[in-house]
């Protein structure tokens, strides 16, 4: 696990981040990305977590860390992708999802580690829905 001491300020403006490691071409990636971008996801998300999009091949400095892509990924010890990390209060990684998964079992994940989330939102339904 990575410590995020020198990004700290940038972890206290929200509750819990999702760095969502990618890489262009990957189609896992892509797959996890349409996920995201589905419109029950993004609210939901958006009501409790800030997702941080980070390109493991990148030169660019992402907006909100301050740093290079690749760079982050050395940092978090990320070594493919797609990885979704989660990180909460205290700068404490709280989940690792390292690979692709379904939106349902995205969610049953997300909802699990995040419990009270699912009761402010509807997280955690089944068959995958919001």
């Amino acid at each position: 696990m990575s410590s995020l001491v020198m990004t700290s300020g940038v972890f206290a403006e929200a509750p819990i981040k999702m760095l969502f490691f990618y890489q262009n071409g990957c189609r896992w990636c892509m797959q996890m990305e349409e996920i995201l971008h589905e419109p029950d996801m993004e609210g939901l998300l958006s009501r409790r977590i800030q997702v941080i999009r980070i390109n493991v091949q990148g030169r660019e400095k992402t907006s909100v860390l301050g740093k290079e892509g690749r760079d982050l990924a050395q940092e978090f010890h990320v070594y493919g992708t797609p990885t979704i990390i989660l990180v909460g209060g205290g700068e404490k990684e709280l989940l690792r999802i390292p690979g692709a998964l379904s939106k349902k079992d995205f969610l049953d994940l997300v909802c699990r580690y995040l419990p009270d989330m699912g009761k402010k939102t509807g997280c955690g339904k089944k068959n995958g829905t919001l």
